[in-house]
């Protein structure tokens, strides 16, 4: 699913949806890959939750740049 100009792409459709909806009513990408992750949450709880893994790439629209969070691996609480 796309935006005018912005995209999301999760494995649950209401993810990325709720997305789309904040990217169009003015929300930063930032903000839709985090809501997108907590829809996706009530969905799908098995894969989502405390410890799991998160990925995204985040473009700095003054410079160009892109930077990527790689958030996998073992997570210990306590």
């Amino acid at each position: 699913m796309h935006a005018t100009n912005g995209m999301a792409a999760t494995a649950h459709r209401l993810a990325m949806q709720v997305a789309l909806d904040l990217l169009k009513s003015g929300g930063k990408e930032v903000d839709a890959a985090i809501a997108a992750y907590v829809a996706f949450g009530l969905k799908e709880r098995p894969a989502t939750g405390i410890g799991s893994d998160f990925f995204t790439i985040i473009s700095d629209p003054k410079s160009g740049q892109l930077y990527g969070i790689h958030g996998s691996g073992l997570s210990l609480i306590g």
